[in-house]
């Protein structure tokens, strides 16, 4: 079902629109969850529930000239999946990487301090397949030993094209005026 219609039904439909939504993206949100929150079937069930009805919720706000529905899904559940962590105060990224210092809450000083599109622009500009360990890393919060298999890459590979790709969107941020320290 196309996302316009889908929207559609979820607003117009709640339970159905609902329903084919966890037909349609199920796996991947509890793919999504399971890799953010390990195997911890109570908290991704919780969590799941927790998205579907934030999405409900939130559907009027959805714009498909923006993104994709599943772009808009994936992170409902991402952030719900870190709101979890942070309330069992389980860090979702090892903070010893290379990453400007915005204090304790990375989430809500990123969130004040950068425009989110000014973000996808700077990683919708870098190349394959820095486009790639980049969001899965930093998005679905992947361990480096995943994606290197995933990948077919040595680990040390996925590292260095992260610093890379950090210093990518660091220098895009000054450029645009979006990074401040």
């Amino acid at each position: 079902m196309k996302d316009k219609a889908l929207a559609a039904l979820i607003r117009s439909q709640p339970e159905k629109g609902l329903e084919m939504v966890l037909q349609q993206y199920g796996g991947l949100c509890n793919g999504i969850l399971r890799q953010m929150l390990g195997e911890r079937p109570q908290d991704i069930e919780e969590c799941l529930s927790t998205a579907i009805c934030r999405l409900w919720q939130t559907i009027d706000r959805f714009d498909p000239e923006k993104g994709s529905l599943k772009s808009w899904i994936c992170r409902i559940v991402r952030n719900i999946a870190v709101d979890q962590l942070r309330r069992t105060q389980t860090s979702p990224l090892p903070l010893d990487e290379d990453w400007p210092d915005y204090g304790e809450d990375l989430t809500d000083q990123l969130q004040q301090q950068m425009d989110g599109k000014l973000i996808q622009q700077a990683i919708d500009q870098m190349e394959q397949p820095e486009r790639t360990i980049f969001i899965r890393r930093y998005y679905y919060c992947e361990k480096v030993s995943s994606i290197a298999k995933a990948l077919s890459m040595t680990e040390k590979a996925v590292e260095h094209r992260l610093a890379r790709g950090r210093q990518k969107l660091k220098q895009y941020l000054l450029e645009q005026g979006g990074y401040h320290r």
